[in-house]
This record gives structure tokens, C-alpha cells and sequence, in this order.
């Protein structure tokens, strides 16, 4: 497979899936910008490793709580109604309904139980992830500070400077053309 490069492409549009190829945009940050992206990349990459960070460390111990949470109400379910069944046998099938009764009461409490648990649980959770976010964010923004307070891109690429110089002739020449067509026809 042929390695799409910048000098390519420029010339033409793009459609969506040769944007999505990581070489032609690697290729076009490195042209514009003369930094390697993937060993000094001009975008601070805290908040994609913070979001790592985030689903690798807090969400599988909140995950396994979920599990254990659910498997503590199905065993505390099981459990009132294997009691509500001992009570059917034991009255020799006389106290159905008060069997019945014993089994939903079990049911009603532990998910009564759930939910208060997992309530705490997740806004613990919901806590974690908003510090967890807030540092990330401010270490973006102080690094963002840092840029632009350092005057962000220290070395300017001559193509970029002969560009800008041509940008202001052109509308120096466009400003002298509006006050020569405002003025009027000049009279020798």
C-alpha cells in the first residue's frame, strides 16, 4: 500500500475517509507545522490520557462494586425465599400466602438495599471523576498558558512569512485601488 503524503493531496479535496487516515493527517500537522506529532505533538495530550487514566483505574473497581452490590441482593432474595419455601413445607402448604409475603418482603428490602448502596456508590463515583476531571482541565489550562505566554511556535517557516508579506501587499494594493475608484477619475 502506496503512503499518502501531504504533497499528494493538497492540491485537492479530501473526502472523509482520507481524512480519517492517521498518515495523511500526521503528514499534514508535520507540513504545516514543522513538529513531529507523535513524539512532540503541538496539542496537549492530558485530557485523551486522563480519559485512559479514568477508564483503566476508576471504572472497573466501580464496575466490580456494581457486581458485588448486585450479587448481595440476588443472594439476600435467594435467601428470603428459600425462607418463604421452608415456610410452605414446614406448614405442610397452610401458610402460603405468609410464604409469599416473606419472599417479596426479602425482595423489597434488598432492593431497597441496592439502591441506597449503589446511590452512595455512584455519587462517590460521580465525586472521583469530577476531581479526577478538574485536575486534568487545569493542567491543560496551564499548559495552554504556558504556550501562549511563551508566544506559542517559536520558529516561523519562510513560506509562512512570504505568504503574510504578499497577504499585505495585496490589500495595500486593494486600499489604493478603493481610494483611486472613491476619489474619483484623476485629472492631469
Amino acid at each position: 500500500a502506496e503512503l499518502i503524503t501531504h504533497e499528494k493531496v493538497k492540491d485537492r479535496e479530501e473526502s472523509v475517509a482520507e481524512l480519517m487516515q492517521l498518515p495523511t493527517l500526521l503528514s499534514r500537522v508535520k507540513a504545516q507545522s514543522g513538529l513531529n506529532p507523535l513524539f512532540n505533538p503541538p496539542w496537549p495530550q492530558t485530557l485523551a490520557l486522563a480519559r485512559m487514566h479514568l477508564i483503566g483505574t476508576l471504572i472497573p473497581p466501580f464496575h466490580a462494586r456494581a457486581q458485588a452490590l448486585l450479587l448481595q441482593s440476588m443472594t439476600t432474595t435467594a435467601a428470603t425465599s428459600a425462607l418463604g419455601v421452608w415456610l410452605v413445607v414446614t406448614t405442610s402448604g397452610v401458610a402460603v400466602y405468609e410464604a409469599g409475603a416473606v419472599a417479596a418482603l426479602g425482595l423489597v428490602w434488598s432492593l431497597r438495599r441496592l439502591q441506597k448502596k449503589w446511590g452512595i456508590e455512584r455519587s462517590k463515583f460521580t465525586g472521583d471523576v469530577s476531581d479526577f476531571a478538574r485536575r486534568a482541565l487545569s493542567e491543560v489550562e496551564s499548559h495552554l498558558r504556558r504556550v501562549v505566554e511563551s508566544g506559542g511556535r517559536v520558529e516561523v517557516q519562510q513560506a509562512e512569512v512570504e505568504g503574510w508579506a504578499r497577504a499585505r501587499k495585496a490589500v495595500e494594493n486593494a486600499r489604493q485601488a478603493l481610494a483611486k475608484v472613491q476619489n474619483g477619475p484623476s485629472k492631469p
